[in-house]
């Protein structure tokens, strides 16, 4: 029954924004002119045998090979935190050590994996490597599907990447008003379906999830989440504003979730 209501309701989010998105996908730009042609060059001697071997490997055709777009980047970062409590002894640990492979274009299929290591932060997730993000993102028109382990699209701040934050550490505030973020492993991440629509200025995200949290034993649609968000922005010179609306219904059966929202009975 949960998966139903869950199906049902992001149903009706995809035919809100199905309705939104039309209107701006319906106006095309006029063709540009078309461009004078080019006088022809005129043919470059032929490269003697002993400097084509100089090059890099060719295909069978003589041009160049390519390093396909698919195979990995690899980029990675480290972030140290020194702790130093009223009662206890002070210590240095590794707060973040991350390392992600991307893959694709950026306006075509894109996927993205990212690995996290921490130890020494008295949690119960030190001293373990954890998949944190893995999805692949198509396009769709003017728009996007996302399918995999990510960041459910709730919340404005648990957005903004680490390496970019003011401190080591987010507020206890973010990480309990986002749908996933206190549940063990997770890291805020679930596992689901995610389309982005932007239009004229805005953009509409929603999304079909597990609902129980990443890096789970077994995948298991029992307590599924249905999620929506809006959000509005515009820049200037100097200036730049951001504003989201979100929403989110899960059906929480076998769930705690008390350690996410502390106002709940842990018994729930």
């Amino acid at each position: 029954m949960s998966v139903r209501r869950a199906v049902r309701l992001w149903a009706v989010l995809l035919v809100a924004m199905t309705w939104l998105v039309l209107p701006a996908c319906g106006q095309t730009a006029s063709p540009a002119p078309a461009a004078s042609p080019a006088p022809a060059a005129s043919p470059a001697p032929a490269a003697s045998p002993a400097s084509q071997k100089s090059k890099g490997s060719t295909s069978s055709d003589g041009a160049p090979r390519q390093q396909s777009s698919f195979v990995p980047r690899v980029s990675s970062y480290v972030q140290l935190r020194w702790t130093d409590p009223v009662k206890g002894k002070a210590s240095a640990g590794v707060r973040r050590f991350k390392v992600m492979l991307d893959g694709g274009s950026a306006t075509a299929l894109h996927y993205h994996l990212q690995f996290i290591y921490k130890t020494h932060m008295f949690s119960s997730t030190d001293r373990h490597v954890y998949l944190q993000d893995a999805f692949v993102s198509v396009p769709a028109g003017s728009t996007a599907i996302k399918v995999g382990q990510f960041v459910p699209p709730f919340g404005l701040e648990r957005f903004q990447p680490d390496a970019t934050l003011d401190f080591v550490d987010r507020t206890n505030v973010t990480g309990q008003m986002v749908v996933d973020g206190n549940l063990g492993s997770s890291f805020a991440r679930d596992r689901g379906v995610e389309w982005d629509v932007p239009v004229n200025g805005w953009r509409f995200s929603s999304g079909v999830f597990e609902g129980r949290g990443a890096n789970r034993d077994a995948f298991d649609l029992n307590p599924s989440m249905a999620v929506l968000q809006v959000v509005r922005e515009s820049r200037g010179v100097d200036w730049h504003w951001r504003a989201g609306l979100d929403g989110a219904w899960r059906h929480d059966r076998d769930l705690n979730l008390s350690a996410e929202f502390p106002g709940l009975s842990a018994s729930r």
